[in-house]
């Protein structure tokens, strides 16, 4: 190769995209060739620039075209040519092994210059400041995504208090309303309870209130008694202070009922009333 062959592989040689055999023959062409040396180390100072870059750089369309023009050269060399870089390669390596060391061609050391360092440094503080940046606002989407979690649970929580509180008025306010009073029994002799029910619909609301804790496993239980004909309605605990306020559905069986009572029964309920009475209505 002569020496524009040499300046045309230049900017791929000083980028590292040259195969081993080319890099080898570049190097001994700049032991004697000043212009391209100069012209190498051009390249790096480029790409180390290019390395800490904040924003990609395009290539002159002057340097463009030689890139492009030395691919396609290259892509078009015949497989005799091939051949004969890989005899040179062979004779280079050969020539090598029995030279001594001290006569082989070392190119000088690159440095940066103090700007190239400030460059570095102000591009590694400007990406920790980028990425202690992305980390802020990545916790406060996290914190954000915890609120938005609380405030759909509390939304949650009154949309179903409110469509209660709409339950609770339809059933007070219907015109077929009836209401039922129990009593404590000698169980519970301080107990109250009062039943509202939609005779038409079924649907209920008990209230009760200075109940005795229900012992560890069980739990009470709300009867309709319609003659003989005893019908389970729901079950229920109390809170510390021995009051409850529930909902219920009553069958069309149930809402037949005559008398009303709360049974001392197992936790999980029982189809027919097995304990003591604590609350009970006068027959209606």
């Amino acid at each position: 190769m002569n020496h524009e062959d040499y300046k045309e592989m230049l900017p791929l040689y000083g980028l590292g995209t040259v195969e081993d055999a080319e890099a080898r023959a570049i190097e001994e062409h700049l032991t004697t060739c000043a212009e391209c040396r100069a012209e190498v180390d051009d390249w790096r100072d480029t790409t180390s620039a290019l390395a800490y870059a904040a924003m990609p750089a395009e290539p002159s369309p002057e340097l463009r075209s030689r890139i492009i023009e030395r691919v396609r050269s290259l892509n078009a060399q015949s497989a005799g040519t091939e051949a004969g870089v890989h005899s040179h390669q062979t004779d280079h390596r050969s020539k090598s092994k029995s030279e001594p060391a001290s006569n082989l061609v070392r190119l000088p050391e690159r440095r940066w210059s103090f700007r190239q360092k400030l460059f570095a440094i102000a591009a590694s503080f400007a990406f920790l400041a980028l990425g202690a940046s992305l980390f802020g606002v990545w916790t406060s989407n996290q914190r954000l995504q915890g609120e938005v979690g609380l405030l759909s649970r509390a939304l949650d929580q009154s949309q179903r208090k409110l469509a209660t509180l709409e339950q609770d008025r339809e059933i007070l306010s219907s015109p077929t309303v009836a209401v039922a009073m129990l009593k404590g029994t000698p169980m519970a002799q301080k107990a109250q309870g009062k039943l509202m029910y939609d005779q038409k619909t079924g649907r209920a609301i008990f209230m009760a209130s200075d109940m005795p804790p229900a012992p560890a496993g069980m739990a009470y239980q709300l009867w309709y008694i319609a003659g003989t004909h005893v019908m389970r309605g729901a079950v229920f605990n109390t809170d510390a202070a021995g009051r409850v306020m529930m909902h219920d559905q009553l069958s069309p069986e149930a809402r037949d009922a005559t008398v009303f009572a709360v049974t001392l029964e197992p936790a999980s309920g029982v189809d027919s009333p097995t304990g003591e009475k604590y609350l009970l209505s006068p027959a209606i």
